[in-house]
């Protein structure tokens, strides 16, 4: 599939805005490649269309799907996944912002957070900040938190 300037442009500036956003770089960019397509996409055709290599096009993929960002479709004599992403930008927004609160307020996202300030990514004053910020949490997380 050959790309507009203009198409490769956005694929690229998406990519980075993703990498800002703590997402993968390859991942953000197939996003934005089956955002602006006009046709569901197959696993090689989205290889071929960013030249990366097929294993990463799968997991990619798989990253998509488990946010709810991009679906499996079938097309009619073609025994092929083609993938499809959410078309509309309030709707991409909206499960965008579910999964990350879902994904950052999970007990794991607690104890990511908890290895990065042991590997001096964190500052004492933005742990006590994080620390006001956790009143609001039900008990269980709450609870949670300080055995950590």
């Amino acid at each position: 599939m050959e790309l507009s300037p203009t198409t490769q442009k956005y694929i690229l500036h998406w990519g980075e805005m993703g990498t800002r956003w703590g997402v993968n770089r390859t991942v953000a960019q197939i996003h934005a490649l089956l955002f602006l397509a006009n046709a569901p996409l197959t696993a090689e055709d989205i290889a071929a269309s960013l030249n990366v290599a097929r294993s990463n096009v799968s997991n990619s993929l798989k990253e998509l799907q488990s946010w709810g960002l991009a679906r499996i479709t079938h097309v009619m004599g073609d025994r092929r996944d083609h993938f499809v992403a959410l078309q509309d930008v309030w709707e991409i927004f909206r499960v965008i912002m579910e999964e990350r609160k879902r994904r950052e307020t999970h007990p794991d996202g607690a104890a990511r957070m908890r290895d990065r300030g042991r590997a001096g990514c964190g500052d004492t004053a933005g742990n006590a900040g994080a620390h006001g910020r956790s009143a609001g949490l039900p008990g269980n997380a709450q609870q949670h938190l300080q055995r950590l």
